[in-house]
């Protein structure tokens, strides 16, 4: 993203954060003003209690800092105005109240007040500044991580194309098929790159539309009858971040993909299941099974040819997970995984 666009999407940034803050300001600021108005009430009626009721000539000004305080955070440097009146008033109401002479200690305290409403004022507006900076950072960082996913998506796109119009001239049917095979991979990973860069969270995405869409597509490529084979997703809404999304969508894909192709021979009739729980904030179940005609009983799925399944295999050792192979109705592959960050995955290669 050029110079230009960033500059124009900062002032429409801008325009749409201002009118949602518009909704609120009016309503926040009676509020702000209400408060202001008891509190400074509350300092009045304070000092008319102890110069006139008590009779003494000390007004304690521990309160009057809260109203102080307040303003300052609240408006910044037009708060200093309520210090300048709580000043006003400490000094005055010995005059008009008391008719005593002003000692030095009031004049302290009156200035102590202006000082340290103009210093927490100052802070404010740098704190504010800061956060304004820090927001607008993140929303640049933010459209540019969008751009990179939707460029990414993009030439995952043009090597899918690309394959797909080497395979017109391919002639062997083993060939073609490995063709198909590396295209639904790299088809499995633009979709990632594409949710990511449709959802409001760059970093996370959404796995129920994600599997669904995936799902679809592979059952699409294969020409498959939705009547004669069902896909039924039951996944909990549950959102990974793309260093476990990838992965896992190459192992659905690689799942669904040998359902297609094995479990039902010949029209055969049957169900894929795609189930995928969370048992904890951290860890994971996913479900891959099918009511077909069942996982042969001498195929060791951990040692075979199969490219599919080695890749399976390395995919669940790169995500710290764990395969079982349940084969007693159909074929039923069991996958557990935990979320890991990235300072216990360097902790866990060395």
């Amino acid at each position: 993203m050029n110079q230009k666009g960033i500059k124009t999407w900062k002032e429409g940034y801008k325009k749409r954060s201002s009118m949602m803050g518009m909704k609120f300001e009016g309503r926040e600021e009676k509020y702000r003003i209400t408060v202001m108005a008891i509190l400074l009430a509350g300092t009045c009626f304070f000092t008319y209690y102890c110069h006139v009721i008590l009779g003494t000539g000390r007004v304690f000004t521990h309160f009057f800092y809260i109203p102080i305080i307040l303003a300052s955070l609240w408006w910044r440097r037009k708060g200093l105005g309520v210090a300048v009146f709580l000043a006003a008033l400490l000094i005055f109401s010995s005059i008009f109240l008391r008719a005593e002479v002003v000692t030095a200690n009031d004049y302290l305290r009156a200035i102590m007040f202006i000082v340290i409403a103009f210093v927490i004022a100052k802070l404010s507006e740098q704190i504010t500044k800061a956060e304004e900076q820090i927001k607008t950072s993140l929303e640049e960082k933010k459209v540019l991580l969008k751009e990179i996913h939707h460029r990414v998506k993009n030439n995952l796109q043009v090597i899918s194309s690309l394959l797909n119009l080497q395979s017109r001239y391919i002639k062997d049917k083993q060939a073609l098929e490995m063709c198909r095979e590396s295209q639904n991979r790299i088809k499995s990973m633009a979709f990632v790159h594409e949710k990511l860069y449709q959802s409001k969270d760059v970093a996370r995405i959404d796995l129920t539309g994600y599997i669904r869409e995936l799902a679809t597509n592979l059952c699409r490529l294969y020409g498959v009858n939705s009547n004669a084979v069902a896909v039924k997703i039951n996944i909990e809404d549950i959102s990974l971040g793309v260093d476990l999304a990838v992965p896992l969508g190459l192992i659905i894909n690689e799942l669904i993909s040998n359902s297609l192709k094995y479990a039902f021979p010949k029209g055969k009739k049957g169900e894929i299941r795609i189930d995928l729980r969370s048992d904890n904030d951290r860890k994971f179940t996913l479900t891959v099974s099918d009511n077909g005609v069942g996982f042969p009983k001498d195929l060791d799925f951990r040692n075979t040819k199969s490219l599919g399944l080695q890749l399976v295999c390395t995919l669940i050792n790169q995500i710290y997970g764990t395969i079982e192979l349940d084969r007693s109705r159909g074929t039923e592959f069991e996958i557990t995984f935990t979320t890991v960050n990235n300072c216990e995955r360097r902790t866990r290669q060395w």
